[in-house]
């Protein structure tokens, strides 16, 4: 038996889209991830000289349809796709060395 579910508000149901936007934006990141580096581990790390060649291969997942994936390859080769990462990489190292990190310290460093 299939249930209807209704918000109290237009707003709620803006926000709950919202988060759910964000839940799968980052999950659907994490999968093509997964498949870059799967890939890059069979076929070696270059992904420019998939594209040089003109012979992106396969996509690794199955999920992927193959017409897509040379659009994935020339995504990730892309100076803008570079920047971003490197500027990324770059934010995350600098969090790391402010001591602005998340998990559990040690009470003992506490008591310092």
């Amino acid at each position: 038996m299939q249930k209807h579910y209704q918000f109290a508000s237009d707003v709620g149901e803006r926000e709950a889209w919202s988060t759910f936007r964000k839940i799968a934006n980052g999950r659907l990141s994490d999968m093509l991830n997964k498949c870059k580096g799967a890939a890059t581990k069979q076929y070696g790390d270059s992904m420019v000289e998939w594209k040089e060649r003109g012979a992106a291969p396969r996509p690794y997942c199955e999920w992927i349809i193959p017409d897509y994936w040379p659009g994935l390859v020339d995504h990730w080769c892309s100076d803008d796709f570079a920047r971003r990462s490197n500027r990324n990489a770059e934010n995350r190292a600098g969090a790391e060395s402010s001591g602005a990190t998340t998990g559990s310290v040690n009470m003992l460093v506490h008591k310092q």
